[in-house]
């Protein structure tokens, strides 16, 4: 397909190819018999759009059989919109967005939301040299049960540094920020080195 580098929509001969596309799609007349009977250029793309629609058409005549776990899936999802509307408590959807750390006292319950856990544990990595979190400050995990919690850390370092005095280091400052500020007690601090930055690393 003779195609101008210019304008990767035009023809060598000048003529857009979208109408030659629509012409062979939708099976139109074409707008400019004449020139297509003479021009070599139309011509070839043509000859090529034909081929190219060809095995589309066919793919579409082929039947698709879905897996016998997608028609499960599918039948569920009819029978969900078939049923009848249920109004749902904002009380019973929260918990499943969001997890909440339980601090029991004699004068009430106090609850902590785990991306309140997550915020303090980035500020308490950002406080640290040559330490980074990895991907977005939301790829912290925090895992809470009651008044415990389990976090799960990504991690970038800078080069040289060593990663396992480094991964001690921030543990204890995660465990001492969090438990300080929240009251909390940290069961774990799971660290994974994801990066490395700056020096030989680039």
């Amino acid at each position: 397909m003779a195609v101008n580098r210019e304008d990767e929509r035009r023809l060598a001969c000048g003529r857009e190819l979208l109408p030659l596309v629509d012409q062979v799609a939708e099976a139109l007349p074409p707008v400019e018999p004449e020139h297509q009977r003479t021009c070599p250029h139309c011509q070839a793309a043509l000859g090529e759009l034909e081929d190219l629609w060809r095995q589309v058409r066919a793919l579409a005549r082929e039947e698709i059989v879905a897996p016998d776990r997608m028609r499960y899936v599918i039948r569920r999802i009819h029978e969900g919109l078939a049923a009848p509307p249920r109004e749902v408590r904002l009380e019973e959807v929260l918990p499943r967005l969001v997890q909440h750390a339980m601090l029991e006292t004699d004068r009430g319950t106090t609850r902590i939301a785990d991306s309140v856990v997550a915020r303090i544990v980035g500020q308490a990595v950002r406080g640290l040299r040559g330490v980074h979190l990895a991907g977005r400050p939301s790829a912290v995990s925090v895992a809470v049960s009651g008044g415990r919690v389990t976090i799960r850390l990504p991690l970038a370092l800078r080069y040289g540094l060593g990663l396992a005095e480094t991964s001690t280091a921030v543990r204890a400052s995660v465990i001492e920020r969090v438990e300080v500020l929240t009251g909390l007690v940290v069961d774990a601090v799971d660290i994974s080195v994801e990066d490395v930055f700056g020096g030989d690393a680039g």
